[in-house]
């Protein structure tokens, strides 16, 4: 029909994306600052606007809440943050939920029975830091300092954590980044240098994006950054969108193209995108010979063998498909991006998988070009210009050595801890442990074998004798301790904190509470000062601030005023963000409108030369570089380096001042991998790009019974710790099993029918840590409800993470029979009928229930370079569960 009023729906691709973007937006990015809360800290009325950072996820966006008579009642973006420009998603507005969780911990408890027994008596925070306290100086004084073991998950406490244990004398600072993101941040600091260890590439403005493995428009740290960022180039720069996943995530949906890859071999895929870059001539000669490492020559060689049809025999993708990817990609440049997440770098051999990703961009010479992938400018880094303080003094690094926090068998266990392997490792008797202190865990529930393992090793009081948790909240792990200190929550607490500027505009922000803590929970900053001052024997000289506040006037000191006159800490507490707008101007004038790009280029000015020397170094490759160096400098930093007879800023924090795809580093860790008894660890640690296969792989791939068990995140939780947010489980609280519809039907599966998952150990080991069990064994198995669906590799089963708490609290465990928690007493509750009467989805109220935790199947087994714990290489089998209805027939 034709005429007025009729519809068009005729749209091109830009208008479909304006359209969609809109929802999307409102769905992925969240709520906008309304036009109130777009100057941080003021007050209009009773209510208040007060700027802090949200923790609800590692993102760490700038919010403004709302408080009114001293209670918090809305967040919203703060405006002020350059990464996010005031937006923020749902599980920030979420927050308030877990400040007024009912079922919070709020005072200092004591178990009173056995371990997992829940019975506990409340008591002083004077007894509890004096209980503590004494055990740690026993332990002090009898010269074990390395018993006493701090464990983190992803805390926002800075250098104060390192402070507490350096100053106690512990190496046992152990974190949680192994079962996270090792094999994204040990491969970027590999090429760009240590401490820089996240990229955050030019989305606004790249016409190409090749996305391994990342959900950026759900999940990616930082993700939502990218997703705004990405979602105005393919709108306005008609930028495609190339996603490699094993699931059609939401991401993989708003692609140009989706190409299912057999999991594990994304790795293969990139070198032969690399192959044919090379063959074909459609590299960047000039930035690799005068940039880079290696050399044309070296990587034509490097990269011979990997061609399109071997790597689409590997991954199920077409050689065709790879040839024409690498074509698109090259093509493009500079403007594009090849970048990961975990769909690539959380496998057993995603070190090596995620360097052959990242060394695409330099093939192309896209590096620090507009559009490209760029060097991550943090404005925690003093380089940039805005000078965070630590104060002074600061402990010395203990001399002692932790074999659990650096097993030798892991080359690059110097740069980012394998915290993964340490409950494995504790069993074995590795190390002993006296005090195990957590805060911001849950490694019962959500390491690898956590749910098995970990329980075990806690329950057992031969192996750790003392358990402390700082918490504030009843997890599956601190159910498990001994004392209980009661944490605050992220709106109730300090932090300095800050995160790698997509906009290239370094900034800093401070987390400030917005309420007081309820009830006596306390800020750990504060337990940990007053525990360090109780304890003595020196450590409270590295303490010697008065109470949190005055230490973090210490940390924004230099803070710049404004023009009237407001700077430092006070600048911070009205705005929450301080952002160096006039980067990199800030640094010399002749930077001025270079914003972020290609700072490698940038000519050294006459001052930055003074009182330097050039050295040249040669490579194991034979390639030769001339640094720059300041003389009388022990440390011998480069300041830069010479290409072509002129001094440049170079990658300047790495030990050649070029971007490391030869990685000698990667060698010489290697020749020193050793096993705890100091015998030679036989390993691959070649300098350039390798392809690991993962063990038992090549077996799935030929069995139609045997499949790959992956687990994947959603938009509205964070790993365990957003389970207990009703407004978030009221979305998503249920985890059924994603089964290809095709293996649904040869395995006579119907949608809701349950299933039983098996999972079932590699067969043997690629090389490495001789304390990973590899022995076809059975990890164990889990009873699960099936989704069938087109939108997952015909090889692959994945669930969701987030799901199936038996602890922390009532929302996240519903409980049944109308019980109660066994630690209410301690609580600030009061009667609650939201959470009471309405978890609408529990099995009591005739719901699906809270779903299924399958980290008790998910196997220990890490990247034998790197640490990272292989979360998608679970081998797998299914059985259907059988319903037998018997009846019972009498005579009569």
């Amino acid at each position: 029909m034709e005429g007025k009023g009729e519809m068009n729906l005729k749209l091109n691709r830009r208008d479909f994306l304006k359209i969609s973007s809109a929802a999307t937006g409102a769905l992925l990015l969240g709520e906008k600052a309304d036009a109130l809360s777009n100057e941080p800290f003021h007050q209009i009325g009773d209510l208040k606007y007060i700027p802090t950072r949200c923790l609800n996820c590692t993102t760490s966006c700038g919010i403004v809440v709302k408080v009114k008579d001293g209670k918090a009642v809305k967040i919203d973006g703060n405006k002020l943050d350059p990464n996010t420009r005031g937006t923020i998603c749902a599980k920030g507005q979420a927050a308030i939920n877990q400040l007024y969780n009912p079922d919070r911990i709020i005072y200092p408890m004591r178990r009173v029975g056995k371990r997992g027994e829940h019975k506990w008596e409340r008591i002083s925070w004077d007894e509890a830091l004096g209980e503590v306290a004494e055990r740690l100086i026993k332990l002090k004084e009898s010269g074990r300092e390395e018993e006493f073991v701090f464990q983190h998950g992803r805390s926002k406490l800075g250098n104060l954590k390192k402070r507490f244990c350096w100053a106690y004398g512990t190496p046992n600072d152990l974190n949680h980044t192994s079962i996270c993101s090792n094999n994204i941040r040990i491969p970027i600091s590999s090429f760009f240098g240590r401490n820089v260890n996240f990229d955050c590439s030019d989305f606004a403005h790249t016409k190409y994006i090749l996305n391994f493995g990342s959900n950026f428009f759900e999940c990616h740290q930082g993700g939502h950054h990218i997703a705004k960022r990405a979602m105005e180039a393919m709108i306005e720069n008609e930028a495609k969108l190339v996603t490699f996943d094993v699931r059609l995530s939401n991401t993989a949906a708003k692609s140009d193209e989706w190409h299912q890859v057999f999991p594990g071999t994304e790795g293969a895929v990139a070198l032969a995108m690399g192959n044919v870059i090379l063959s074909e001539g459609l590299f960047d000669g000039d930035f690799i010979e005068t940039w880079t490492t290696s050399t044309v020559n070296e990587l034509k060689d490097a990269y011979k063998d990997f061609t399109p049809e071997w790597a689409g025999a590997i991954s199920t993708l077409s050689a065709a498909d790879i040839r024409r990817l690498a074509r698109e990609f090259a093509a493009s440049s500079p403007r594009c991006i090849a970048f990961l997440n975990r769909g690539i770098h959380a496998h057993s051999n995603g070190f090596y998988s995620s360097r052959a990703v990242y060394t695409l961009n330099a093939l192309v010479g896209n590096i620090g070009k507009p559009g490209g992938f760029q060097y991550p400018i943090d404005g925690g880094n003093k380089e940039w210009g805005i000078k965070i303080s630590e104060p002074e003094p600061f402990p010395e690094k203990p001399k002692k050595n932790a074999i659990v926090a650096f097993p030798p068998e892991y080359p690059y266990s110097w740069t980012q801890k394998v915290g993964g392997n340490t409950f494995l490792y504790w069993k074995n008797k590795r190390e002993k442990v006296s005090v195990y202190m957590g805060y911001c865990i849950n490694a019962v529930y959500s390491w690898p074998e956590g749910p098995t393992l970990a329980r075990e090793v806690f329950l057992d009081e031969e192996l750790i004798p003392f358990h402390v948790a700082i918490d504030p909240f009843y997890s599956e792990q601190t159910s498990l301790s001994d004392i209980i200190l009661p944490d605050a929550t992220f709106l109730e607490k300090y932090d300095n904190d800050q995160r790698e500027a997509y906009d290239y505009i370094p900034f800093v922000g401070l987390r400030q509470p917005v309420v007081k803590p309820l009830g006596e929970s306390r800020d750990v900053r504060e337990i940990l000062r007053e525990l360090a001052q109780r304890i003595g024997h020196g450590m409270e000289r590295y303490f010697h601030w008065k109470d949190t506040e005055d230490y973090m006037r210490m940390v924004f000191a230099n803070i710049p005023s404004d023009k009237n006159g407001i700077g430092g800490f006070e600048r911070m507490k009205r705005d929450g963000v301080y952002a160096q707008n006039n980067f990199p101007a800030n640094l010399h004038p002749s930077y001025a409108g270079k914003k972020g790009y290609e700072f490698f280029k940038w000519e050294l000015t006459d001052e930055q030369m003074r009182d330097t020397y050039s050295e040249t170094i040669a490579l194991m490759n034979g390639k030769k570089i001339d640094l720059l160096r300041k003389k009388g400098d022990e440390k011998k930093a480069i300041i830069g380096v010479i290409r072509n007879g002129r001094a440049y800023h170079g990658f300047h924090t790495t030990k050649t001042g070029l971007f490391e795809i030869y990685q000698e580093d990667i060698v010489r860790s290697g020749e020193i991998a050793s096993n705890p008894d100091g015998s030679k660890l036989k390993g691959r640690y070649p300098a350039l790009l390798t392809y690991i296969p993962i063990p038992g792989h090549n077996c799935v791939k030929a069995s139609d019974e045997k499949f790959i068990l992956t687990t994947f995140k959603v938009n509205v939780h964070t790993q365990s710790r957003t389970a207990n947010h009703k407004w978030l489980s009221e979305i998503w609280h249920y985890n059924p099993a994603w089964i290809n519809r095709t293996v649904g039907e040869r395995l006579h599966l119907k949608e809701g029918d349950e299933i039983i998952i098996t999972v079932w150990r590699h067969p043997y080991r690629a090389f490495g840590d001789k304390d990973i069990v590899a022995d076809s064994s059975k990890v164990g198995e889990f009873r699960v409800k099936v989704h069938l669906t087109d939108a997952i590799h015909p090889k692959a089963i994945a669930i969701s993470n987030h799901c199936g708490h038996w602890e922390y609290g009532r929302v996240a465990a519903p409980i049944s029979n109308g019980s109660d928690i066994p630690y209410r007493e301690f609580t600030f509750a009061s009667p609650d009928r939201c959470i009471d009467e309405n978890i609408w989805w529990s099995k009591e109220k005739g719901g699906v229930g809270n779903g299924y935790a399958p980290n008790s199947v998910m196997q220990i087994t890490p990247d034998p370079v790197s640490g990272q714990q292989g979360w998608y290489d679970n081998i797998a089998t299914i059985k259907k569960v059988q319903f037998f209805l018997l009846f019972s027939i009498s005579n009569k």
